[in-house]
């Protein structure tokens, strides 16, 4: 499964409105197999933790999630970048990160996201599991 920066956020920052809903995911995302990032849901989580978190707890969870044996970094090249353009042709409501997640997962077949964002949704072969 995939894992979008909203909820490891959530899961970090209790002010979060969607805190509750991903504590209640913890269970499922602690028993996943394996789960998988992107270089920008890694750099969205960091960014978000530093700004209204702290400093310390940005580069916790930063170093918890490289630093993981269940989570597998899917990191960026000309192909990515090239596919992550065709998607965002196609599905023009998708932010950048978002849409590089979706052209990952099509990649290694993956159609479960954990995310609260309805902006997957029209995706036809994404799974959104909030």
């Amino acid at each position: 499964m995939i894992i979008d920066s909203v909820v490891w956020i959530a899961l970090k920052y209790s002010r979060d409105k969607w805190h509750q809903q991903a504590v209640k995911l913890q269970e499922k995302i602690l028993s996943a197999p394996k789960i998988f990032i992107t270089e920008g849901i890694l750099v969205e989580t960091y960014n978000f933790l530093l700004r209204k978190v702290s400093a310390k707890i940005a580069l916790e969870t930063f170093t918890d999630l490289i630093n993981s044996n269940e989570i597998e970094i899917l990191s960026n090249n000309s192909v990515s970048f090239n596919g992550t353009r065709s998607i965002l042709e196609k599905y023009s409501q998708l932010s950048y990160t978002d849409a590089n997640l979706v052209w990952h997962a099509d990649r290694i077949g993956i159609t479960e996201v954990l995310s609260f964002d309805p902006g997957f949704d029209p995706v036809p072969w994404i799974q959104r599991i909030s």
